[in-house]
This record gives C-alpha cells, sequence and structure tokens, in this order.
C-alpha cells in the first residue's frame, strides 16, 4: 500500500520517501512521542513468501548489534503486511559515493575495513549477506568522517551445522548478478561463506577503481565472464594501488570456490597485511570538509536504475512493479531450457496428415490415369490390330535368350535375300508385343481427373547455430554429429565440452525441426548449452 505524508502507523509518522523498489519503499518517519527520526521499510508486493522474507530480514538485522551494520529497531502492522523500523541513514550508498568522483587511497582504506569487520561479525554470527553490494551499503556522515553500514539482510540465510538455510530453493538463482559468486549463480541453496568473500572482492574492486569488476547488460555474457573471472587488472586501471589491496581482490575474486581465499576474516587480514595501522594523507585528515561537502549534497539515495543495470536484484514475483532497485533484493529462478510448446506436436501431427493426404491423392489419380490412358508398348511397329505371326517367317538371327524360361525371340529387321529378279520388298512384320506387359484391350476413353501436384516435401536437414563457448556435438540415432552445421532433423542430446572441464551429455533433448533454424546458446558458468 502507498502511505501519504502526515499518515500515522502505530507510533509513527509519515513524514517522505527515501527511495522506492520493485518490492519495496523506504519512508523517513518521526517518533510520534520521541521525536527521534527512522525508517519505515513497507512492501509493495504482498506475498506470503516476500512477507515472510521481511520478517526474517527484520529479525537477522535486530540480532546483529554493529556500528557498520543498519540496526532494526522495531516491526509494526501496515495494513495487511509487516514493516521494518530501522535506524535512519541519511546519507548516499556507497555506489553514489563511488560515482561522485575518484576516492583517495586512505579513504578507500578506511571503508573497505569497516565494510570487512561488519561482514566478518555477521559470518562470526553464521549469516551470510547473500546480496552485497555498493547499492546495499549505506553512507552515514559522523563525527568521526564516512561510516559505511550494510543494510538488506533480505536474501541472508542462516547457515547451521548441515550448511543448509531456510527460504530458499535448490536451483534458483539469488542476488545481484554483477555482484554474484558462480556457484550462488548455479544454485543460491549451496551459497556459502565464500559467496559473500567474491562479492565483496566485486564491491572492493569497485571502491579501488572507480569501475565495475563485472559490467554489462546482456546477463549470460555477464555469467560466463562471472563464471570465468574475467576482469580487467586493477594495475590497468590504478596503477598506485598498494600491494596488499591488489592482493586482497585478486584473491576474492577467484572462480573455483575451493581456490579462493577461505574467510572475510582471512581476506581483512590481506587486505591489512595482518593488522597494519590504517593509512593516512600525510598529516591531513582523511574525512576533510571537502568530501562531507560532496557526501551531505548527495541524494539521500540513488535510484537503482540510474546505476549499471546489471546491477539489478533479480526478482522472483510474476506481478511486475516499477523498474526493480539493486536495493530491493529477490530470488529467480536461473535460467532454464524453454519449455517446448505443444503447438510445435500439434503442428507436426498436422504435417504429416497433410502429406499423408497429398500421398494418397496423388496415389489415386495415378491409378485414374494409368486405367484411362494405355502406358506406351515399347519397340513396336505403329499397327492399327495386332497381326498374328507369320509360322514359317523368313530366316532371322534370333537374339540368345539370357533366363532359362522361353522367351520368344525378337526379329531383326528383315534383310531381302539376293534374287536374280527385284522382287517387291516383304510386308513389314511386326514385333511381337512384350511378354511382361502385353498390349491392353482398347477401352473407352474416360475423362481425365486433374491430377493435384504435390508440393515437394521439405528437406530433411536442419541448420545448427551455435552461440557462446564451448565444443558442441548433437548425439542421436546416428552417432554423434558436430555442430554448427547441418544434421537431420530428429530429437538429439547435448555434448558440450567446455575448456578445462570434461565433456558433458546434457539430459534435456532437444528436437531438430525442419525448416526452422536450432540455436544452441552455451554459458560456461551453468555448463548449459540452451535451445533458443
Amino acid at each position: 500500500m502507498q502511505l501519504e505524508l502526515g499518515q500515522k502507523i502505530d507510533r509513527y509518522v509519515v513524514e517522505s520517501v527515501i527511495g522506492s523498489g520493485g518490492l519495496a519503499v523506504v519512508y523517513r518517519v518521526r517518533h510520534a512521542r520521541l521525536g527521534s527520526f527512522h525508517a519505515l521499510k513497507v512492501l509493495r508486493i504482498h506475498t506470503r513468501p516476500i512477507r515472510e522474507r521481511l520478517l526474517q530480514e527484520g529479525r537477522i538485522q535486530a540480532s546483529l548489534k554493529h556500528p557498520n551494520i543498519v540496526n532494526v529497531t522495531d516491526i509494526v502492522d501496515v495494513g495487511d503486511s509487516p514493516g521494518l523500523v530501522m535506524e535512519l541513514v541519511e546519507g548516499p550508498d556507497l555506489g553514489a559515493l563511488i560515482d561522485s568522483g575518484t576516492l583517495t587511497l586512505a579513504q578507500v582504506d578506511a571503508l573497505a575495513r569497516d565494510i570487512l569487520g561488519a561482514v566478518a561479525a555477521a559470518h562470526a554470527q553464521s549469516l551470510v549477506h547473500r546480496d552485497l553490494k555498493p547499492g546495499n551499503i549505506l553512507i552515514e556522515v559522523s563525527e568521526r568522517g564516512l561510516v559505511p553500514k550494510i543494510t538488506d539482510f533480505g536474501l541472508a540465510k542462516l547457515v547451521g551445522s548441515n550448511g543448509g538455510a531456510t527460504n530458499t530453493q535448490s536451483g534458483v538463482t539469488m542476488g545481484t548478478p554483477a555482484y554474484m559468486a558462480p556457484e550462488q549463480i548455479r544454485d543460491a541453496k549451496s551459497a556459502g561463506p565464500a559467496a559473500d568473500v567474491f562479492s565483496l572482492g566485486a564491491v572492493l574492486y569497485e571502491l579501488a577503481t572507480g569501475a565495475m569488476a563485472f559490467p554489462g547488460d546482456d546477463l549470460l555474457d555477464l555469467f560466463a565472464r562471472v563464471g570465468r573471472a574475467e576482469y580487467v587488472p586493477t594495475s590497468s586501471l590504478r596503477p598506485d594501488l598498494p600491494d596488499r589491496m591488489a592482493d586482497a581482490i585478486a584473491c576474492a575474486l577467484v572462480a573455483d570456490v575451493d581456490e579462493r581465499i577461505g574467510s572475510v576474516a582471512e581476506l581483512l587480514d590481506v587486505w591489512t597485511e595482518n593488522g597494519a595501522a590504517p593509512m593516512d594523507e600525510g598529516g591531513e585528515r582523511v574525512w576533510g570538509p571537502e568530501i562531507v561537502q560532496r557526501v551531505s549534497t548527495l541524494a539521500s539515495r540513488v535510484p537503482a536504475d540510474a546505476r549499471e543495470a546489471s546491477s539489478d536484484t533479480w526478482a522472483p514475483e510474476a506481478t511486475p512493479a516499477p523498474a526493480p532497485r539493486a536495493a530491493d533484493p529477490v530470488e529467480t529462478p536461473a535460467p532454464a531450457p524453454p519449455a517446448r510448446s505443444p503447438l510445435l506436436f500439434a503442428g507436426m501431427g498436422g504435417l504429416v496428415v497433410l502429406l499423408a493426404m497429398g500421398v494418397g491423392a496423388f496415389g489415386v489419380s495415378r491409378l485414374l490415369v494409368d486405367r484411362a490412358v494405355p502406358p506406351p508398348v515399347p519397340d513396336l511397329v505403329p499397327v492399327e490390330t495386332p497381326l498374328p505371326v507369320d509360322p514359317e517367317p523368313e530366316p532371322v538371327a534370333p537374339e540368345p535368350v539370357s533366363s532359362g524360361a522361353p522367351e520368344p525371340a525378337v526379329p531383326q529387321p528383315a534383310v531381302p535375300a539376293p534374287q536374280p529378279a527385284p522382287n517387291p520388298a516383304p510386308a513389314p512384320v511386326p514385333r511381337p508385343p512384350d511378354p511382361v506387359r502385353p498390349p491392353p484391350a482398347p477401352v473407352e476413353p474416360v475423362e481425365p481427373v486433374p491430377v493435384p501436384v504435390p508440393k515437394p516435401p521439405p528437406p530433411a536437414a536442419v541448420r545448427v547455430v551455435v552461440e557462446g563457448e564451448g565444443t558442441v556435438e548433437l548425439v542421436g540415432d546416428a552417432g554423434a554429429l558436430p555442430v554448427p552445421g547441418e544434421v537431420p532433423a530428429g530429437t538429439y542430446r547435448i555434448r558440450v565440452t567446455f575448456p578445462g572441464k570434461p565433456a558433458k551429455t546434457l539430459p534435456e533433448p532437444v528436437t531438430a525441426v525442419v525448416g526452422r533454424t536450432l540455436t544452441l546458446r552455451c554459458v560456461a558458468a551453468f555448463r548449459k548449452c540452451t535451445p533458443q
């Protein structure tokens, strides 16, 4: 529900809108009796899973007492949904701060230490955030300068003794694509603390260089680069970055979870060189008046759609809302091969029926034509009626008979024997009718029936196009056929070999339909090839 300014919700009065996303709206509210200011997060989509996830977010943030984590102080009823009352942070998010100008190395160092310390504290309480990104880190202006505060624990999970979690289904993708670990893309339920390590690597990369580690709008291409941990080295964007910072980012942005640095606490040790003092500005204050003034003039919250589209959090709900923000995390089923429409099979059945009708009509018409028109008799001398063969024809050389069955000899053209006196040429002797197909008896003429000309059958070959990575073969009854190229129409299974990985035969069959190009999009991060 949309709250009106001045409306009273429980003990709080709505004063203004701070931010709005696909799932929730955040309002600035005032306590009616104490006069203190707070943030109130109210849902825009009122489904049971979303309400349960908001309650889980409130319980998690309320349990984390840390100076760099936004605290939840109360839960109120807003209509038939809960609303979270939170600590009010009247500053921009980290993404807006990065976009406003380059930060000094000392400022980068100070912010990174606070962020890493907050996530390490959450992990110490067995909580994994799963949506760490600049949009979920707010910046507060305090007496000691700029203080980052992590918020939006809506996708967080409690890691138990068996590594499980609640409210998460297997095989779904949850989080923000540009900041998700490869294993989180494949299955969010299996994502543990190491997934937060990878996300922090992407956040630190952006904090230090001012550029996203994995930019782009094409999700499949983005997932492929995340799966390979393919990014521009920090040395190319900021050569003055200290080795300890560059090493920490490189240790976090490792695609293989088994080779990635083990925990956020270890990552903090690498960043600080095992407890070294923070950097200074050569005697100057790290947070001078210029940077404080810059933050004060920024909007309290920058809409997520003003940043890269790839930083939007995936949403699971079918009900569309205004453009989703990176600050509103939700879950979405991972990309799956499109279901085959029943219209395809109905169309194929109709095509078979039409072909059968055409072939049947063609056969009937040919039968009628054969009955109406006598077939030509080869090698016969044209005569009006067949004549009996003379029992004593002039001697001719019979042709040899190849089979054991007796066949009448086919006479050669008559050659008159030499006579002392010219005699008239003998009458032409007709050739005997073909023993296999005797001349048909005369029939009365029949009106010819128009013969429908059947359409030629479509070509049997189907063109296959492969996009993305990997070596692909289609395995069918005839064996494995390499693609791209042409294959016979039919049903196949895809066998794909990605670089550095063994060949894998995918369980989902694909159908090559005559007259349609079969396009396969292969993504190494998913180890899948999907028909488009």
